[in-house]
Order: structure tokens, then sequence, then C-alpha cells
């Protein structure tokens, strides 16, 4: 089955046949964050399912139809470079100047063919399926919003009655859509602050992630430095490379949520911290987890460093780091903040898209903030899906280093601990984030003092359990209350104990 091996992301489609796998990504402005998180998401889910990819009949092709084309950042699967297939793409058609006796024909909406389009794309375009495949719907293109300093008259060039009638078409075209498109989006174009309200944020992560731009440590590393190492020893710096590099991508979503919607919505929008904190839970937990984890990463990797370089690294130890993360009260806290989170998640992204489509200022932000390339692939609800499947790529990456790790007998058994610890505290997420079971025998319902929605859920069991229930509504509550104690009421002296599923609060208060 594959049905768990799907696209995380809008701009991008992975489209699976009975022998072969194809990753579409619609990639603007440069930004390829998304299209290559999919790759390495879809090159981990092969791993984990025992499935062999072929890395050398794995071909890339790039559409890109820009004049002056960038040099592309190749791709890198387990050490290799991708190859990119040759594609030819079709060519705008030029046409001869007609004759002066030649009168162009004029047709009306009525006249022509059914489906006609008074200015047809064809001439640029194979298609209009092919074009919107390429540059997605007009809403999805602002990558292609003019600057304010663009003149169509420099786009267009000077034209005569001597110019080909198919260039004099193509540019009428080309000029016509940009003008239309710069009427539309001049308001918007011109008050796009998007980057500026997080200039400072785009600093920080920059400046973080300068060390781990390149797609793998093979890349990272200067070429002669690489070929001093053996073949496994490159594939096992590879994925601790990738761990250390989305971790710190993990990082960067948290900082997002925090700075970017968080803060806006406590400060510009005045939200009630309950209302925030719903859409956000134990964001400061994770902050303050995977920082303290990620601080140890990146300290090993600076200790390994070559001398006199700043890029060649080999790091030899890191299980010891992996089984401090994993044990005693850093696994407690990852397991109590994730097992919240988790069972949380479906209940933001609820209350997210309410709040969107009935708070016009709720709505008018989320829209403002969102412009900017960064927050293209980081929306409130991707923020919240990558942070629910972070945990789960642990024990991936950390099987992948320990199959790369033969020499060091000590390091390996270090790896192996790590694993069974993370799988372990993967499973108990899991059975956290299942709806918890109440006995009605003995149980007491209160209110909470100052919280009209909330009330206390107290179980007189062994050990005694309590816990924090909030409705939707004040009314609703009142409604929950008097249906549980006449439940309890009735059933009292009953030998038979039911249960009652409390699915509002997944975590116990002692």
């Amino acid at each position: 089955m594959t049905h768990d091996c799907s696209a995380k992301f809008q701009t991008n489609l992975i489209i699976k046949y009975v022998d072969d796998t194809t990753v579409v990504g619609l990639i603007q402005d440069n930004e390829e964050l998304a299209y290559r998180e999919v790759v390495k998401y879809l090159v981990d889910w092969f791993n984990h399912n025992n499935l062999h990819l072929n890395v050398n009949k794995t071909k890339k092709i790039i559409g890109d139809f820009r004049r002056k084309q960038p040099t592309h950042i190749p791709f890198h699967i387990d050490g290799a470079a991708l190859s990119r297939a040759q594609r030819s793409w079709p060519t705008p058609v030029t046409c001869p100047k007609p004759p002066e006796s030649y009168k162009t024909p004029h047709f009306s909406p009525q006249e022509g063919a059914p489906g006609m389009r008074e200015r047809p794309t064809s001439a640029i375009y194979p298609s209009d399926r092919f074009r919107q495949s390429l540059l997605g719907s007009r809403r999805g293109r602002s990558g292609l919003s003019l600057s304010k300093s663009v003149s169509t008259n420099n786009i267009s060039g000077t034209l005569n009655d001597d110019s080909p009638l198919g260039l004099r078409r193509i540019l009428s075209q080309s000029t016509d859509s940009l003008s239309f498109r710069t009427r539309a989006m001049s308001v918007e174009s011109l008050n796009d602050d998007g980057d500026i309200y997080y200039h400072s944020l785009l600093e920080e992560i920059e400046l973080e992630c300068q060390d781990f731009k390149a797609d793998s440590w093979s890349m990272a590393v200067d070429g002669g430095y690489l070929q001093t190492h053996r073949k496994n020893v490159i594939k096992r710096q590879d994925v601790i490379y990738e761990l250390i590099q989305t971790e710190l991508h993990h990082m960067r979503t948290l900082h997002i949520m925090e700075r970017v919607f968080q803060q806006g919505m406590l400060e510009e929008l005045q939200l009630e911290l309950s209302t925030v904190h719903a859409i956000f839970p134990c964001l400061e937990q994770l902050i303050r987890i995977h920082s303290h984890f990620l601080a140890q990463l990146l300290l090993r990797r600076n200790n390994s460093l070559q001398c006199g370089s700043s890029c060649n690294f080999t790091i030899h130890q890191l299980g010891d780091i992996l089984l401090h993360q994993f044990s005693g009260q850093c696994a407690d806290d990852m397991q109590k903040t994730y097992a919240e989170f988790c069972s949380r998640h479906l209940r933001a992204v609820k209350l997210y898209k309410e709040l969107l489509a009935r708070d016009k200022r709720f709505h008018c932000f989320i829209r403002r903030v969102s412009r900017g390339h960064l927050l293209r692939c980081h929306g409130v609800q991707e923020c919240i899906l990558l942070v629910t499947q972070r945990i789960s790529k642990y024990p991936v990456l950390i099987q992948r280093i320990l199959e790369y790790t033969t020499e060091d007998e000590e390091e390996a058994s270090s790896l192996a601990q790590a694993l069974t610890m993370v799988r372990d505290l993967l499973s108990s997420i899991d059975q956290q984030d299942k709806p918890p079971v109440l006995s009605l025998q003995n149980l007491i319902v209160r209110d909470i003092a100052n919280q009209e929605r909330g009330m206390f859920l107290i179980s007189d069991s062994s050990p005694p359990e309590m816990y924090e229930i909030h409705a939707a509504s004040k009314e609703n509550k009142d409604v929950w209350i008097r249906h549980i104690e006449r439940t309890v009421s009735k059933w009292e002296n009953a030998l038979t104990h039911t249960n009652i599923v409390c699915q509002c609060c997944p975590q116990p208060y002692s």
C-alpha cells in the first residue's frame, strides 16, 4: 500500500505508477525548499519500506523559460548526483509579414468556432493546460508581479510595420497581459510588506543556515577532502548532515510559528492568549527542546572541523548526543510535549480555518505576512503539519546512520540504543494521542474558576486523574455537565461500570 506516500505541499505532486514514481514541483522565485523536502521525504519513505531506489536511472527534468537561466543546484541522493535529462521545449513560431493586399479576417464571438479565444496563447505556450501546469493559477503567480520600475516599452521594444507578424502578436499579447497584471496588482505590490514584517527573522535564519545550504555533506566539503573518505563513511556523513540540516529547518518552522504568526496574532490582532495557544499549543516547550538539541549538534559539527577549514568536517561520534536527547528528562519532555501537540492538531487547524473564514482582520493579516517567499511553503496549516511529522523522522535517520556505522562498535551500540529509545518514545506518543477512558463510578464534575467554557472531570480511580475540558460555549458546557451528572447518578449503584470516552483533553493533570 502506498497511500501514506503523498506530497505535503500544494505546489508539489507525487505521481505513482506500477514500476515508476514521478515528483512534480512548481518553483517560484528560486524557492526550492518545498520541492527538495518532498524529494527527501520520498527517499526516506523508500528506505523505511525496504524499497530500492535506483539513483542511476533517476533523472530530473527542468522546465525554465527564462532567457537568462541561472545555474541550477544539483540534487544528490545517497551521495550520488542526479543527471539532468535533455528535453526539447516548444518554441514560439514567427510568421512572415503578409502581403499588403491581404486583410486579416475579423471574427466576432458568435462567428468564431466554439471555445475560440480572442487572444490565443498557443503562440507562446503549446497548450493552455500545459501553461497552467507550469505557472499555476493567476492567484498563485505572485512571482510574476512587476516591480515599480518596470516599463512595458522595454519589454516590447520598438515595433514597426517591418516587424514580423508573429513577433508583433506575441509582444502585443505580452505587454497587454503585463499591463493588465500591473493594474490588477498595483495596490497589492506597492504595499507588499510580507518580507519586511519578519526581516530580522530572515537575517537570523540566513545566518544559521549558511553552513548547510548544500544538499548533502558530499557537496558541502571540498572535493579533495571528500576523496580521502571511503564510500561507507561518505554515506554516514551524508545522513548526519541531513539530520542537522532538517533540524535547522524544523527550528525555522518553529520560529516562523512563534515570531510571525503567534506574535502577530497577539500584538497586532490582539487575540486572546488562550485562542493563540489553541492554534499553537506547546510552542515554547518545542522551541526549548529543539534549540537545545540543535545546539548540541552544531557544537559537535564545529568541534569536528578540519584544522584551518570552515567547511570540511567529519563527525565520528554522534550516539552520545542521541542517547542524551532520547532518554531521561529530555525524553519525558519530548513525550509530553509532542503527545499534547499531536492530539490538538485537528482542533488547531479547525480553529484556524474558522478564524480565517469569519474574521476579516485575521484573514488580511495572514494574507499579508504570507506574501514573502519564506512563507509560501510555511503557512499556518503547513507549519502545524510539519511539527507533527518531525518526531517520526528520527527513527528513519538514526537507522540509516546505524547502517553505515560498521567500524566503531561502541558508536554502533550507542546508535542502536538511541534507535530503540526513539521508537519507544514514538510508540508512547501514539498511545498518549488516543482519547482517555474514564469510569463513571465516582466521577466528579467541577467548573473552572474564571473560565466560563471550562470544566474539570475528576476520576476517583487509582491513581486519581483530572482532565480539563473546554466546550464551544458556556451553554454547551452546561449541557455537558447536566448530561454527565445525570448519567453518573443513574449508574452510581450499578454493578457494571460503563465507560465514558473524553476526546477533549489528551493530557491528565495529577
